[in-house]
């Protein structure tokens, strides 16, 4: 999924136009980039929500550990709340935490891409009782490494159910895979996904962040 560059003409209004409707209609997100925890960790808490809104968040992590979940969790906002749900992929019995490093892959008896993506189904359907607002529910996926290159029929359907189902919720989901935007895997896997987020960090900056957006360009880079 490439995108043009950004046209500058009445900028702010047309992208605040094209926002607007993949919150309406519910959307996927990829959130790409070579950066530390600590700044997927940021992006994860602004996109599920301010505490101030009605939210229904699911949080995805690969080592679910407490420290790694309060990270992501916006303030004010609990694991133990009951519109919060937070899954380990890593875990054997769905409910203990394996540390696993940032973006490594999992062992062959890892669970898998399917196995992953039933306790995922299971997620969503217990947040999304039908009756949702757009946006309400949101999701996040950190990181997607683990359940890709083992089986390739079986990523690319947690990927098409997966997303679908976020948006069958009008919700917003995003997943984070911490390569380069420039990285072929990208390329193979950005048309499951309505945009990209790309994340950077350089020395003695801020972290920043700039949206890949097929109905409008590539915006300027910003502060995160």
């Amino acid at each position: 999924m490439r995108t043009r560059d950004v046209c500058r003409g009445d900028e702010a209004r047309t992208l605040d136009d094209v926002l607007s409707r993949l919150k309406r209609r519910g959307c996927a997100l990829l959130v790409t980039g070579c950066v530390g925890d600590d700044v997927s960790a940021r992006l994860t808490r602004r996109l599920l929500g301010s505490p101030a809104e009605q939210r229904r968040r699911l949080l995805v992590l690969s080592g679910a550990d407490a420290d790694r979940v309060a990270t992501r969790l916006p303030p004010g906002v609990a694991a133990s709340d009951p519109d919060v749900r937070v899954v380990d992929v890593t875990a054997t019995d769905r409910s203990t935490a394996v540390d696993t490093p940032r973006g490594a892959p999992s062992d062959a008896s890892g669970p898998s891409a399917i196995e992953v993506l039933q306790v995922f189904t299971d997620a969503v359907d217990a947040l999304d009782d039908g009756d949702l607002d757009p946006s309400e529910l949101r999701v996040a996926f950190d990181p997607l490494c683990p359940l890709l290159g083992r089986d390739d029929e079986a990523s690319a359907r947690f990927l098409r159910v997966a997303t679908a189902l976020v948006r069958d919720a009008t919700g917003m989901g995003h997943f984070h895979l911490p390569v380069a935007d420039d990285s072929p895997r990208i390329d193979a896997l950005g048309h499951w996904f309505d945009a990209r987020i790309e994340l950077r960090h350089r020395d003695g900056l801020a972290p920043e962040q700039r949206w890949h957006l097929p109905e409008y360009g590539t915006t300027p880079w910003v502060r995160l």
